[in-house]
């Protein structure tokens, strides 16, 4: 079992049920963008305060990984308490946006992420108060916003409302927004001049056939607890993969992690193009076309 890494060459040795939980489970698997993204993050998190910070509109299509880059980067910045003087920091926050582009429920959303109380019939000028009290008192340097586009998504004045808060917080506060979501965001953002060019815009393409896909695969197949080489990087297996997803990273694990389940229940311990037609997997675009029953 040369093909696996050694932590997985144990799990390789158990039986096919805990194999299978193994496969269900979370991977987070480093490629070139992933690594150069985090980096890029981390680069804003020690930013020295200026009066201009810098921010960042993370853009991607769905399910193509900005939420697991999110959630890595934000397990890299955890809670901090100080016994000594009982001060609590906090350098990272992040948040969800809410539903619609609503300045009152965005503080709100973001206090209650941080265990704040607040009062839902107060002002939004009241809760934006709270919300800079508590980043003061945390000394917040970086606003995470995923899902942003969510708080773009209505009337014009609504949406400059929004995009004013995010300047009025980061020019008041010096803190640095992280702002994660679609290519709608990414139009929102370049509508607005000011927006353009406060925010450095980093992209997660969708995956082609090339060498950094054939690296992923290699990757991921080391991780898999299959007693068998399944030879991912080869092209017939590779652009059958592709060919059933909507090339974004979430697509791609989803039919490797069902292939890899279903070699384990036919007893062939290696992913094939066979075992992946056998999959019955329906390509995205197809699935949308679909009528409804």
């Amino acid at each position: 079992m040369d093909h696996l890494n050694e932590s997985t060459k144990i799990i390789a040795l158990k039986s096919s049920l805990e194999r299978k939980q193994f496969i269900k489970g979370y991977k987070w698997i480093g490629y070139t963008k992933a690594l150069e993204t985090l980096q890029d993050l981390d680069e804003i998190v020690e930013a020295p305060r200026t009066t201009r910070m810098p921010n960042i509109l993370l853009v991607g299509a769905s399910n193509n990984g900005k939420t697991i880059i999110l959630d890595k980067f934000l397990k890299k910045y955890p809670v901090e308490f100080y016994e000594n003087s009982n001060q609590v920091k906090r350098k990272v926050v992040l948040v969800e946006a809410p539903p619609s582009p609503d300045e009152k429920r965005f503080y709100q959303q973001i206090l209650r992420t941080l265990l704040v109380p607040f009062r839902t019939n107060h002002r939004a000028e009241i809760l934006y108060g709270q919300v800079m009290n508590v980043f003061e008192y945390l000394e917040v340097k970086v606003l995470v916003i995923d899902e942003v586009q969510h708080l773009l998504s209505g009337t014009g004045p609504k949406k400059q409302v929004f995009l004013n808060a995010l300047k009025s917080l980061s020019n008041t506060m010096k803190i640095s927004i992280i702002a994660a979501g679609t290519k709608d965001a990414f139009h929102v953002f370049q509508s607005d001049p000011q927006m353009a060019s406060r925010f450095e815009t980093v992209a997660l393409p969708k995956w082609e056939l090339n060498k950094e896909y054939v690296k992923f695969l290699v990757s991921y197949e080391k991780i898999l607890p299959l007693r068998e080489r399944s030879y991912l990087h080869n092209k017939d297996i590779a652009l059958k993969i592709l060919s059933l997803t909507d090339r974004t990273v979430g697509g791609i694990t989803t039919v490797l992690k069902k292939a890899a389940i279903k070699a384990l229940e036919t007893g062939q311990e290696k992913i094939t193009v066979d075992i992946i037609s056998q999959l019955g997997i329906i390509h995205p675009d197809e699935k949308r076309k679909m009528p409804l029953l």
